[in-house]
């Protein structure tokens, strides 16, 4: 028996539902301080500017995973816009100079959200009040999740569960009444007093049965306000009819508005419309009720299926097309009656799954299938108005399409100006998925000298992302490695420090230099080894200055840093501190005895670590006494302090360090409020300066030996904070970035001794970084690689759609099958149907001349070939290979044949083609061998067709066996032997009833996917040329992948399906339960939540291979499987022994219980095999889940030995297992 995991490394990112409100905070509380302009001159083309208000929360979710940001929104000319790091998009805007997005809250759920809404409570924009999250899971399972501050998180306020026997086949509608509630345990009274917020909640729910009022299938429904009760409209049909019925039976639609009555729990209909009294035509299909009006038609055609739409104002609709066009749907009104629609384009963007509005000037675009776009929007009457700053080089919402449109009122309307749209897209969210398929190669700068863990990080993923325009080859790499710059041996390196130096740095400063602050060059470069201190001067190129400097260089530096905006810079050392105006001292600190630099047998102690915040130091000496330095920025001179909070202290201080908040809302203030009423902290340096002691607050927090943490406010150190336990052994690094989530991302060179980041002429925005082998490099970061991903990305555009893609190791290129919509006139395309041999005529009779020469979209596939020309740069298409007219490439794949004439192994490029032309022409394909020969001197690559044969069927997977080509065409496997000229058929068989969709070879076995049939299993016998059924499983399955799965001496087979489970099977012959041996057995079934699209098989890091010892008694012949989701997820299943899996899975089930889950999900439910209504008996539970598993680690210490003692193990153990899972399976 053999047991596996089930581990989630990279969490999907396709955004599936989005929406807006005030979760995390009120309607007072981030109301940027814009003010809105009015103007009487009702003729004015443009407001000067328009009120932003207060900026709701965005909350997205994706598969599994649930996340919530706030928007922080940049006004023009603040120090908070001047100061920003990050790069603009969008220029100014409504004095809005930049939007981002900031990660709150971060939830991996135990189960995927069907369905998300927010639940509002209505108020002023002064409310205290905020609103609550409802999602809704499969099964009828709904949540209702709010904000709590004193968790700084979401938790579950109520549970509804509408599932079982009784709820089965009922049509009914659900309706949740709201409460107001307080968040916390403050009463109701006290709530609004005490600052705390009110949330709503759930107070009763009650059911409506829709069959009692006549409505047989319900289309959507929504809720419309300013009633007195709530009024929800439903759109349903009145006539049950289907698609083939349209022509007898069509406008079987209604819609029906009922208001509920909360009280008497029984809704009333106020009114319903059967036919539209305002319609618009929007291509030909379109069909007034009445054959005797004539519907007004839009002045383009359009499809609004699958369309998604906000409103941006009262009256102007934004909607979403699936081709990724942005419309405006204007309500021409007169008093309260609609008189007509007007739709007009407006942008191109990406392809939307959902669309909300967030506040009054912005909107956001969620798609699983490209970025999601935050799109900031303005609008103001008469003519058009292009601002030059609104140039955005994501999707084409920025592109050559007219930045504005004209929406016109109603004649009878007092303002008949036309209202003009600008957009500017403020920040977005990248997605790697929908992952098709994926390649494991080589990087192009890889380490031939890598070993162990190292050499893990050579490789990276090419992986086939996203549709149509928003297609992209996404290389996906787990670690970072720079680009070199250059390399030194520095042996016995203790840190290394970079400073800038302000020469006349003064309060008259001219403010246009502000704007290039973070292009200000470094001026030093500190370098402590040893016993000695090295200074270089980071001019052009690095020279050392360390002799004519009056830095401390007799020995070791513990930190330098600048201070008073750049303009001095503070060196400490053991016994002291200087402070330099460049290369000039200006102070000179002593700490402990006057004698302390004489002899060594002082007993003073000594600095042993250092934090620096302008305009403060803080020091940690060696006998655990705390020192503050205090800078004085009108004199640039510093004075020492000893914080009254230590002075007395018996408590033993391990470590400690100053944080300056510079959020725009310092969530401390609102810890301790009188602590901060005390402080009367004054800006460091005027707003002229610009220094980068910005608007923020400064705290010490201190970590004790006993495990407890406290914060303090600087400088006047009253405690606002404080927590017990806090962390114990475990030591932790935190690294600050930009962006809207943090990220960790590992390095490739293992451990760091020494990093900082560096700044001149050689190296823009580059880092410094000493590797415990004593090597000092200068590198930069490769710019075409977004970090802002859970793994670094890059993203090559392809313009089209990628389908699969296969890495040529010995060309190091990867071609890949790319299909591009093409319009082509109907006739031309009709034309291309026919089956030239059979020699059928096309009937045209039914179409009339225009309707032959209009166009009509069609996807024309072609192979390209892409090699990266350098490490970080872009990738380079070296050939393409175009299929002929209909037809569609389904597979390219590099196999080795053995040449039956040279006796020589031959590595060629393999294509697998389908015609298609309709379900009257019979099925055919071609198979098409390339070879690709590189030309070392000109990097040239020439691709020639070797062979090209037709085949019956379509040819949706090849691969290599032995030498010889096996092919799947249609119904049937065959097997081919390669001769150099031509592919001959040696062994076939009727395996696959429907069609193969994955095929997999270990040795001589076969394993094939068929898309409804599951899998089969065969073998291949060289003596007598015979392909030959083991077994197969006899269930039907919708195959999505297949692989095999190695453990050792076990083999078992994966597959994936269209419910999105996992099953592994294996073939035990002589067990009476398989049929004598005819059926595949059950070993093992899961619930990944997504569709897994791609298995690929890579052996796992042995310990010995990772500890770099000899080899002991693990095992080295173990593999596990990396894949890829529809999701954009990737993860990992690896095999485990019977010890560890027993050892994990008793674990799992103590966490189910003891861990608070959120949205209150049971994680074995979801993990629980989906048959979708079929008869399905349940198999081994042979898997365990490391995503539930991961919160063991997270769990407090002493619920940690708890749960250990429970399962019969120990917390070390189980952290080892847990170790050896992630090392062992580090492949990136």
């Amino acid at each position: 028996m053999s047991f596996a995991a089930y581990k989630m490394m990279h969490l999907p990112t396709g955004i599936e539902n989005c929406a807006s409100g005030f979760i995390t905070h009120c309607r007072a509380d981030l109301a940027p301080q814009i003010p809105s302009m009015q103007s009487d001159d009702i003729e004015s083309e443009w407001p000067a500017k328009r009120g932003i208000g207060s900026v709701p929360n965005l909350i997205v979710t994706a598969g599994n995973v649930l996340e919530v940001y706030v928007v922080r929104v940049e006004e023009e000319g603040t120090r908070e816009s001047r100061n920003s790091r990050e790069p603009k998009r969008g220029g100014v805007m409504d004095g809005v100079s930049g939007a981002s997005l900031e990660l709150v809250c971060h939830y991996r759920l135990h189960g995927n959200v069907e369905s998300m809404a927010v639940l509002p409570i209505e108020s002023g924009d002064g409310s205290r009040r905020r609103d609550s999250i409802i999602l809704a899971f499969k099964d009828a399972k709904i949540s209702v999740l709010e904000f709590d501050d004193s968790i700084h998180g979401l938790r579950t306020s109520s549970m509804h569960c509408f599932e079982g026997p009784d709820w089965l086949h009922l049509k009914e509608m659900i309706i949740l009444k709201a409460a107001q509630a307080v968040s916390g345990l403050v009463g109701d009274d006290d709530a609004l007093g005490s600052g705390g917020a009110i949330s709503a909640r759930i107070q009763s729910s009650y059911i409506i049965n829709l069959r009692d009022l006549d409505m047989k299938h319900v289309k959507d429904f929504i809720f419309v306000h300013d009633y007195i009760e709530p009024v929800v409209v439903i759109l349903h049909e009145r006539e049950l009819t289907w698609a083939g019925r349209v022509s007898w039976k069509h406008h079987t639609c209604m819609i029906a508005a009922l208001s509920i009555s909360t009280t008497l729990k029984q809704p009333t209909l106020i009114w319903s419309v059967v036919s539209a009294t305002c319609a618009l035509a929007l291509n030909n299909y379109a069909v007034s009720v009445d054959s005797s009006q004539e519907l007004p038609r839009a002045s383009f055609s359009v499809e609004l299926d699958a369309a998604k739409a906000a409103w941006l104002l009262n009256d102007v609709a934004l909607l979403s097309t699936k081709n990724g066009e942005l419309l405006l749907l204007t309500l021409v009104y007169d008093g309260r009656v609609v008189q007509r629609l007007d739709l007009s384009k407006s942008k191109a963007s990406v392809l939307t799954s959902d669309i909300t509005t967030i506040g009054s000037s912005l909107f956001f675009l969620a798609s699983r299938l490209g970025d999601s776009l935050l799109v900031q929007f303005t609008y103001g009457l008469g003519s058009s108005l292009v601002s030059s700053g609104l140039k955005e080089e994501v999707g084409d919402i920025e592109g050559d399409v007219p930045t504005t449109k004209r929406l016109k009122r109603s004649p009878s309307d007092g303002l008949q100006d036309m209202k003009n749209f600008s957009f500017s897209v403020r920040d977005s969210l990248i997605n790697v998925g929908p992952l098709k398929d994926f390649s494991y190669g080589l990087r192009i700068n890889a380490d031939a000298n890598a070993t162990g863990m190292a050499k893990q990080s050579n490789y990276e993923l090419v992986c086939c992302s996203g549709h149509g325009k928003n297609g992209a080859l996404c290389v996906l790499r787990q670690s970072i490695r720079p680009e070199m710059i250059t390399e030194v041996d520095l042996p016995g390196c203790r840190g290394i420090w970079t400073v800038y130096h302000k020469n006349a740095r003064g309060h008259n400063v001219d403010t246009s230099r502000m704007a290039a602050v973070d292009d200000e060059y470094h001026a030093y470069l500190i370098i402590s080894m040893e016993a000695r201190t090295m200074v270089l001067e980071t001019a052009d190129h690095l020279t050392e200055v360390t002799e004519s400097v009056d830095y401390f260089v007799q020995g070791r530096t513990i930190a330098a840093g600048n201070l008073f905006g750049r303009r001095r810079v503070v060196q400490v050392f053991e016994r002291g501190a200087r402070i330099l105006d460049g290369s000039f001292m200006t102070q000179n600190l002593s700490f402990g005895s006057s004698n302390s630099e004489s002899g060594s047998g002082s007993e003073s102690s000594t600095v042993l670590s250092v934090s620096i915040a302008d305009p403060y130091v803080l020091i940690r000496m060696t006998d655990g006494s705390i020192r503050l330095l205090i800078g004085d920025p009108s004199t640039c001179m510093v004075s020492t302090n000893t914080p009254s909070a230590f002075e007395n202290s018996r408590k033993s201080v391990s470590a400690c360090t100053l944080y300056h908040d510079k959020g725009p809302e310092p969530w401390l203030r609102k810890a301790s409020t009188d602590a901060w009423l005390s402080t009367g902290i004054s800006e460091a340096i005027d707003g002229a300066d610009g220094g980068p002691h910005d608007q923020g607050d400064i705290y010490c927090i201190v970590c004790y030996e006993t495990g407890a943490l406290e914060i303090f406010d600087v400088p006047n150190f009253n405690s606002v904070f404080s927590v017990d336990k806090f962390c114990l052994e475990k030591p932790i690094l935190l690294i600050p970035m930009c962006g809207n989530q943090p990220q960790i991302h590992w390095l490739c060179d293992g451990s760091i001794v020494a990093f900082t980041v560096l700044h001149n002429v050689n190296c823009n925005h580059g880092l410094i970084y000493v590797t415990s082998q004593g090597n000092l490099k200068i590198c930069q970061l490769p710019s075409v690689t977004s970090y802002d991903n859970y793994w670094p990305v890059q993203k090559v555009p392809l313009k089209g759609t990628p389908h699969q893609v296969t890495y040529f190791a010995e060309k190091n290129l990867y071609p890949l099958i790319v299909s591009v919509p093409v319009q082509k006139p109907v006739n031309q395309v009709l034309s291309s149907l026919v089956d030239q041999e059979v020699g059928h005529q096309i009937e045209n009779h039914n179409l009339s001349p225009d309707e032959l020469h209009q166009t009509y979209n069609v996807e024309e596939f072609e192979v390209r070939i892409l090699e990266p020309e350098r490490p970080g740069g872009p990738w380079q298409t070296k050939a393409t290979i175009p299929m002929q007219s209909s037809e569609n490439a389904l597979t390219v794949r590099v196999v080795t044949l053995f040449n039956t004439t040279t006796k020589e192994n031959e590595t060629l490029l393999a294509i697998g083609t389908a015609y298609l032309q309709g379900e009257d022409v019979a099925a055919r394909g071609r198979v098409l061998l390339f070879s690709v020969v590189k030309n070392p001197d000109n990097s040239q690559v020439l691709v020639s067709e070797v062979y090209s044969k037709e085949l019956k069927g379509a040819i949706s997977a090849l691969a290599s066996l032995q030498g010889h080509l096996l092919i799947a065409s249609g119904p049937k496997i065959i097997l081919h032997k390669w001769t150099g000229t031509e592919l001959n058929g040696v062994a076939f068989y009727d395996a696959p009833p429907l069609y193969v969709v994955s095929l997999n070879i270990v040795k001589n076995f076969i394993l094939l996917g068929d898309i409804h049939k599951s899998i089969y299993f065969l073998s291949w016998k060289e003596q007598g040329a015979q392909l030959s059924l083991l077994a197969k499983d006899f269930g039907s399955l919708d195959c999505f992948a297949t692989e095999f799965l190695i453990d050792g001496s076990t083999l078992s087979l994966v597959v994936s399906d269209e419910q999105k489970n996992i099953q592994i099977f294996y073939y035990a012959p002589k067990m009476s339960e398989s049929w004598k041996g005819q059926k595949l057995l059950s070993r093992a079934e899961f619930h990944v939540g997504a569709h897994v699209t791609k298995f690929i098989r890579l052996q796992m890091l042995s310990t010995s291979d990772r500890s770099g010892t000899a080899p002991g008694s693990d095992k080295t012949n173990r593999f596990a499987l990396l894949f890829i989701t529809l999701d954009g997820s990737i993860g990992c299943l690896a095999p485990l022994d019977e010890l560890t899996f027993r050892r994990l899975q008793s674990l799992q089930k103590k966490l189910i219980d003891a861990v608070p889950h959120v949205a209150g999900l049971n994680p074995r439910s979801f993990r629980q095999f989906q048959a979708d209504g079929r008869v399905h008996r349940p198999g081994p539970e042979s898997i365990v889940d490391c995503e539930l598993l991961s919160h063991y680690e997270m769990l407090p210490l002493e619920e940690q030995l708890e749960i250990a003692q429970q399962v019969g193990t120990t917390r070390a153990q189980i952290l080892s297992n847990l170790n050896d899972l992630s090392l062992g399976t580090s492949f990136l």
